[in-house]
């Protein structure tokens, strides 16, 4: 399991409102949106690649 709460990314501004989620284990989930919408960075950040600006990522919730 993965948890978001009020998470937020970006390059000094948050490039989207505070994001919860939560990603079941063994579940297929798509990220799709335009280009430069933020799909890599939000990738990147429940990755541990980047930090997030605001908020927390849980990983093995059960």
């Amino acid at each position: 399991m993965i948890e978001c709460h009020g998470l937020q990314w970006g390059s000094g501004r948050p490039l989207t409102p505070p994001l919860d989620l939560q990603l079941a284990a063994g579940s297929l989930t798509a990220v799709i949106g335009s280009n430069g919408s933020g799909k890599s960075s939000l990738l990147k950040v429940i990755a541990g690649l980047d930090r997030p600006l605001v908020g927390r990522i849980e990983l093995g919730v059960p």
